[in-house]
């Protein structure tokens, strides 16, 4: 089955049995919290880089990879 964001919202809808007017206005901002939560939590291959580093004394951190997206 293809969803788009109108039937994903009519599903979530139907499924809470729900038409309640503060409900169905804050609708948008559910979906975008657990489009966020999901990103945040599941490990997409695409975005794990690795780094090869050298553990030292006093140094608590390693460098990041130079073609990380995060610079």
């Amino acid at each position: 089955m293809s969803w788009t964001y109108a039937t994903l919202k009519t599903a979530i809808q139907d499924y809470c049995e729900t038409s309640e007017t503060t409900f169905n206005n804050n609708l948008s901002v559910f979906i975008q919290e657990a489009e966020e939560r999901i990103l945040k939590t599941v490990e997409i291959p695409d975005f794990r880089k690795n780094v090869t580093g050298t553990a030292t004394s006093g140094s608590t951190y390693l460098s990041m990879p130079s073609d990380s997206w995060l610079r």
